[in-house]
């Protein structure tokens, strides 16, 4: 059933559970097998395991109870029954009798006189009901192939377990400490390792193959499980409390006070929705959708630092007012405008760090005039002036021309793109090392199709701009009908988009004109504009060999191509004219 071939890698974990929910979230856990006692289901009952001992329910007919239902036919792995020989109308017998009939694999020794005092347990063994009664069962047990484990708590009783050739020795420190019904241990850690010591060395002396497992007392975390590990040869350990009553404890009582305080989150959510709406109107963003107030969020994170920023979406979804606003932030500042576009990689280089000739030619990045420099077009810089910047974000410094020198870069750098940094990354248009430098410092800006539900106030502030006006009650007022209509667009132009068509309803207008007639006119023109067709072959080969200067191989690798492949399409298209 375990692998014994090197124990002290294989280490097991068996679990004492009396319920059907926990031993399944157990076995997900990886637990190796299952223990039905009846302190288990005590323990689920509210009761402390040391009830388990006492006289207050039938302890093999109430096991089985649970056992059978809960855990042997649900469970994948070996449930081992807890039996009782302390109940003289259950022979030994009966007792794997019934084990057979409903298909335990194994048996353990539970509730046992371990766990009474000396004098008890003597009283006990004088009456035929102690441990070498238990002993018996386990032997019995042997004889008919079922699996055995010795539940015990002394020296003496593990020479007799190991004598009687069990499978499994579980010693126990005593009732487990932690949680509300836990026990003050009698034991430390270095008391329980020295115990584990001796009563493994007695068990491996008589028995080498016997598995020695731990459970109970001062153990009340893994941490303090690997503590005795280093220093006891152990091969296993035994969960009861640990496993269900004291995770259960504490999992209930956060969630249960996770669920009182949800009155109180929904007054921080809510005020802190306000917050940002507040803060949207104030830098200019219209909406209150989780989308946008997103996105006012990050500029106000932003905004005040001096990191490097990416402002990435498609065209018209807002990211030159998203520059505007962190520059009404941050004050007075003064800001350069790059597009990588309109820009040779030359005159981009050049600016950014000067002249690679001119020693005095200053380049923007260390200007003390500038405050910080915007390069939008991301996508359309080079790979090699993408890792000079990564080099600059990272050290702070980069090395000036002609001479070499390091230049401190006290400039701050936003970039604008048209994609977000993972999609950039998929299609290798930048380099991983920029990459690592922009990774949690991006504002992606949503596009007109994901806040919906700020159609009709974008629409409305349209309107207004348009009239003039700031009253409601001044401009043609939509109908339900309309903003469904508006709701119902695909909106590929975004708020340019929006803005036009708002522009063209207000021409049009009348007072005895159906507003959602009119927007679905509108919309439905809109969608016959022919769109500009996509990038040919041709441009895509251009625009990699310019992105990487011209140089072929550098161009193939980029396109995922061969070289031969690359000279054969630059023929076929007419590039080498």
């Amino acid at each position: 059933m375990f692998n014994r071939t090197n124990p002290r890698k294989d280490f097991i974990v068996g679990a004492a559970i009396g319920s059907g929910a926990i031993a399944m979230a157990a076995v997900e856990g990886g637990v190796d097998f299952i223990l039905a006692l009846n302190a288990g289901r005590f323990r689920i009952m509210g009761a402390a395991s040391p009830l388990s001992m006492l006289p207050v329910r039938e302890s093999n007919s109430f096991s089985l109870s649970f056992a059978v239902d809960e855990l042997l036919n649900r469970c994948p792995i070996p449930v081992y029954f807890g039996a009782s020989v302390m109940t003289p109308s259950w022979s030994i017998d009966r007792i794997l009798d019934t084990i057979e009939e409903y298909g335990f694999p194994g048996i353990v020794n539970f509730p046992t006189c371990a766990h009474y005092p000396r004098v008890i347990r003597n009283a006990l063994e004088s009456s035929g009901f102690g441990f070498s009664r238990e002993i018996e069962l386990l032997k019995a047990a042997r004889k008919r192939d079922i699996r055995t484990m010795a539940h015990l708590k002394t020296k003496r009783q593990a020479r007799a377990a190991a004598k009687a050739g069990v499978d499994m020795v579980c010693y126990n420190f005593g009732w487990n400490a932690g949680g509300d019904l836990g026990f003050e241990s009698r034991l430390n850690l270095q008391e329980a390792t020295w115990h584990a010591r001796e009563v493994s060395r007695v068990v491996k002396r008589y028995r080498p193959e016997t598995m020695f497992l731990l459970e109970g007392g001062p153990i009340e975390d893994p941490a303090q499980l690997a503590v005795i590990y280093q220093q006891a040869k152990i091969d296993g350990y035994v969960g009861g409390s640990t496993i269900d009553r004291v995770p259960l404890e504490v999992s209930v009582k956060n969630r249960t006070s996770h669920f009182k305080s949800a009155a109180l989150v929904a007054h921080k959510m809510a005020s802190e929705h306000e917050m940002l709406v507040h803060r949207a109107q104030a830098i200019g963003f219209v909406g209150t959708s989780p989308a946008i107030l997103k996105v006012v969020k990050a500029i106000y994170r932003f905004a005040p630092s001096t990191v490097s920023v990416l402002i990435s979406g498609e065209p018209g979804t807002g990211r030159q007012m998203t520059v505007d606003a962190i520059n009404q932030l941050r004050g007075d500042v003064k800001t350069v405008m790059l597009d990588a576009t309109t820009l040779t990689t030359a005159e981009l280089v050049s600016t950014l760090f000067g002249s690679r000739s001119v020693a005095a030619d200053q380049g923007l990045l260390s200007h003390p005039e500038v405050d910080l420099v915007v390069i939008s077009g991301l996508e359309a810089t080079t790979i090699r002036l993408q890792k000079r910047i990564a080099f600059l974000l990272e050290r702070g410094y980069f090395r000036a021309n002609p001479k070499k020198t390091k230049v401190q870069g006290t400039v701050r750098l936003l970039f604008i793109s048209g994609k977000n940094l993972k999609t950039l990354l998929i299609e290798k248009r930048v380099c991983p090392e920029f990459a690592a430098r922009l990774k949690g410092h991006e504002i992606e800006l949503p596009p007109l199709r994901h806040r919906l539900e700020d159609i009709e106030d974008l629409f409305e502030t349209a309107l207004d701009t348009l009239l003039n006006q700031n009253h409601e009650s001044l401009h043609p007022k939509l109908s339900p009908v309309a903003l469904r209509r508006l709701m119902r667009h695909d909106w590929s132009g975004n708020l340019p988009e929006l803005r036009a068509t708002a522009a063209r309803f207000v021409a049009i207008h009348t007072d005895d004109s159906p507003d959602d007639l009119l927007i679905s006119q509108i919309l439905d023109n809109s969608r016959s504009v022919q769109h500009p067709p996509l990038r040919t072959e041709r441009d895509l080969i251009l625009d990699a060999l310019w992105r990487h200067g011209f140089h072929r191989s550098n161009t193939a690798k980029f396109l995922g191509i061969s070289r031969k492949t690359l000279y054969n399409k630059i023929r076929r298209l007419g590039i080498d004219a």
